[in-house]
């Protein structure tokens, strides 16, 4: 799934009433028709051993397993990277531990590890620590799954269970299928009772009605789904025609990153009965809207105020309003879910340029990458760089940038390093250290050895452990571990306050987002992607241009954000 930014923030703000009245054009309900009659069911839930989402949906299973018993096979999968033998994991190593321990259990405690799973997630911050146990008190056989666990079986295991998720294409925590259906439905035994009896023959499923909500019922032809007589043996699925919504996509062709006419296929699945056209901003009728609502930024997204009749706004307006702005006769997408960015006035769009540091003419493009030096997915973009750093550095400009969300999670010294909260790390305090030394590393001592540091504190500590890992990897490397301390002591409110200012200044909020010239990159991240991209932005690109890199895409769309 290769989504723009736009694209991946409207997913992100509406998609959720979406899944929950599931009623997308393309994707069938779990229940409601087409009722098989199968004498057994496969049922699979792709998950993570830390999301919270993925624990509810466990529990939410478990009594439906108790019921139909020996029916139902169910299979628990996990969500991850693996590139050349080493795993990656949103919430990190103590997530793959976990992940891996319950794979061993499920492989050699077949009948009872949905039980050991439920009750370590009962104190979930402690998986997987808390697996004994569980597994303890519940008589399994510690030594064999402990055997698989530290050994290679338990690698393996990880590895084709990553292996299976890629292949379907899964993108989160929980993805559930019932007899490879995509499961979309609500997460509770009522549904999840529903979702089987539509797929299964038995005793149990005599008395289930059709339908209980409208979520239960199959989306058709882009109609509305909707369940007459909820509850009841009379109910039925039947559907309607949604009320129409007019869509205008504000552009401008000088933006190389402003086209979003994607994102119209997009918001078709979630306002059914959606028509739009892309404007730019040079024609009469762009000019005109621009002015009639004070656009400053583009790309902007319009639409009718017949949303507020829709389908998906009486049933979730609460949840969704939230992203648009209510103007006298229109509705707007909030612009920074559309990353506008790109300005409509010449002279403020050159002064954002040179707040960013770009400077155009000089033949020699700049790429500003920001991370967090503890998120898998910004690893995977660091690593991906530093080739491309090799090939062209003298003629490309580099700039890594850490993400910092001012006040995370209340703030507090659990994840951030000041006493203002100011500066906050997503995995913790020794996160946002870790970035500092790292920002430290390429001011004092170049990117040659910034990018040598990166990838080997990347391979040997965690956000639990940089602390204490830091100096001893960075010697081990050749580098000063002096001037880094110096820098760590003495320049660190320096150099995070102007990271602040240029997170704000790209609008970078999670990791990794990448800027070429200024510019939201939004392709591959592997070598050859980065590149070629870096390599269009010249005005007379260098021969080494021509040169061949890697094209390993992995998790083109995961972040952490």
């Amino acid at each position: 799934m290769k989504l723009n930014t736009l694209i991946k923030w409207i997913a992100f703000i509406v998609i959720v009433a979406l899944l929950i009245y599931a009623y997308k054009s393309k994707t069938t309900s779990p229940t409601g028709e087409n009722v098989t009659n199968l004498k057994s069911l496969d049922v699979e839930f792709y998950v993570m051993s830390q999301c919270p989402f993925g624990l509810q949906v466990e529990s939410g299973i478990k009594p439906i397993l108790d019921k139909f018993g020996d029916t139902i096979n169910f299979k628990l999968e996990f969500v991850g990277l693996e590139k050349d033998g080493e795993f990656q994991s949103l919430h990190g190593q103590t997530e793959l531990d976990g992940n891996k321990v319950q794979l061993c259990a499920q492989e050699h405690e077949s009948e009872k590890f949905l039980e050991m799973i439920l009750c370590m997630n009962e104190e979930a911050t402690k998986i997987p620590d808390n697996w004994e146990d569980c597994a303890k008190d519940l008589e399994l056989n510690i030594e064999k799954i402990t055997e698989c666990y530290e050994g290679e079986e338990g690698n393996n295991l990880l590895k084709e269970t990553f292996k299976k998720a890629n292949e379907k294409k899964v993108q989160g925590s929980p993805t559930m299928y019932f007899n490879d259906e995509l499961y979309t439905g609500d997460r509770d035994e009522d549904s999840f009772t529903r979702a089987v009896c539509r797929k299964l023959e038995h005793n149990l499923c005599e008395d289930v009605p059709v339908c209980a909500k409208d979520s239960d019922c199959p989306a058709k032809d882009s109609k509305i789904p909707l369940c007459e007589n909820a509850g009841t043996a009379e109910a039925k699925c039947s559907e309607k025609e949604d009320v129409r919504v007019d869509a205008i996509l504000l552009t401008s062709k000088q933006c190389p990153d402003c086209d979003i006419s994607e994102a119209l296929q997009q918001l078709k699945t979630i306002f059914l009965n959606l028509e739009g056209k892309q404007v730019d901003i040079d024609t009469e009728e762009g000019k005109q809207l621009a002015e009639k609502y004070g656009i400053e930024k583009l790309p902007i997204i319009f639409l009718s105020k017949s949303l507020k009749e829709t389908f998906i706004w009486e049933k979730q307006g609460d949840q969704i309003k939230e992203a648009f702005v209510e103007k006298d006769d229109i509705f707007l997408i909030k612009p920074e879910l559309t990353n506008a960015h790109f300005f409509v006035d010449a002279d403020k769009r050159k002064e954002y340029y040179e707040k960013l540091g770009i400077t155009f003419g000089d033949n020699k493009p700049q790429i500003d990458f920001f991370v967090m030096s503890y998120c898998p997915y910004g690893d995977i973009a660091e690593e991906a760089i530093a080739p491309v750093y090799d090939l062209l550095k003298g003629k490309a400009e580099f700039n890594p940038h850490y993400v910092i969300y001012s006040d995370y999670q209340g703030g507090g010294e659990q994840f951030c390093i000041d006493e203002e909260d100011k500066y906050c790390a997503m995995h913790g305090a020794q996160e946002m250290s870790q970035g500092l030394r790292e920002l430290c590393v390429a001011k004092h001592l170049g990117m040659d050895a910034y990018f040598e540091y990166v990838i080997a504190m990347n391979e040997k500590s965690s956000y639990k452990n940089a602390d204490e890992k830091w100096e001893e990897v960075a010697k081990e490397i050749g580098l000063d571990t002096a001037k880094i301390k110096k820098c760590f002591e003495t320049e660190a409110d320096e150099i995070l306050a102007e990271e602040l200012k240029l997170n704000k200044a790209f609008g970078a909020k999670g990791s990794p987002q990448v800027f070429i010239d200024g510019n939201a990159y939004s392709s591959g991240r592997d070598p050859e992607s980065f590149k070629q991209a870096l390599c269009n932005a010249f005005n007379d690109a260098p021969t080494e241009c021509d040169t061949k890199l890697g094209t390993t895409q992995a998790a083109a769309s995961g972040s952490c954000s």
